[in-house]
This record gives C-alpha cells, sequence and structure tokens, in this order.
C-alpha cells in the first residue's frame, strides 16, 4: 500500500504487512502526526553534539547502509564524539532495521551487552 511505499522511500526500509497497516495507521492520525512534527522541530543537535563527549561508557551505534533517514556520515560523526563508541553498520536494510532484521539487531545488542559484562555470555550462541 501506500504506507509501504513512502516508508521504502523515505527510510530505505521494507516492511511486512503488519508493520505497513500500523504505520498506516499512524500516518493517517493527525495527532501522532503533529506530535512527531513537534518533537522533531524541538530537537537540539548542536546541543546534543556537545553532550556526545561527556559519555565515558560503551555505546553501541547500529545503522544500516540502505538509511535513507539517517546518512551515514551523521552516524560516523556521533561515533567520533564520543570515546567508547562501536558502530555496526548492517546491509541491505533502512533505517527500520530492528524490524525489518529483528533477529539480528537484537543478536548485535546482546552480544555486545556480553562483552560489557552487562549479560552473561549465551554459550549457545558463542558455540556458534
Amino acid at each position: 500500500g501506500e504506507a509501504g511505499r513512502f516508508l521504502q522511500r523515505s527510510t530505505g526500509s521494507r516492511t511486512d504487512a503488519i508493520s505497513e497497516a500500523c504505520y498506516a495507521s499512524l500516518f493517517g492520525n493527525h495527532h501522532h502526526a503533529r506530535g512527531a512534527l513537534e518533537m522533531m522541530a524541538n530537537w537540539d543537535l548542536e546541543a546534543l553534539k556537545r553532550q556526545l563527549s561527556k559519555l565515558t561508557n560503551q555505546v553501541l551505534l547500529v545503522h544500516s547502509d540502505g538509511d535513507r533517514a539517517i546518512p551515514a556520515a551523521s552516524v560516523e560523526a556521533a561515533a567520533r564524539c564520543m570515546a567508547n563508541a562501536t558502530l555496526k553498520t548492517l546491509a541491505c536494510a533502512g533505517h527500520l532495521t530492528h524490524e525489518e532484521k529483528p533477529e539480528t539487531v537484537a543478536d548485535l545488542i546482546m552480544v555486545f551487552a556480553e562483552e560489557q559484562g552487562v549479560l552473561p555470555v549465551d554459550r549457545m550462541r558463542a558455540a556458534g
């Protein structure tokens, strides 16, 4: 439908029929659209950039090579602002990578959390 075509055009992502129906509902809700636009209009990206350098903990950034909403250069610049950032770029997905490839994204997060000692190592996944 139209929502799926819009998502692909604007984000580079392809979603399933259920997700597309959910997005169609959101796009058709003027309260949601207004809230999203107000949120984005109030972003202070320069202030965020200044705060990134203060982060000392380990940070995982996940990006996709097909993301049409956030340029790779922006994510790479954000990673450079942080002393302990790890940037993982996934192939063949768009801005909604967590919806397109949920298992892949979840696995990246789990492995990162294990490496940081936040989660115990999953011996089954480690044995691969």
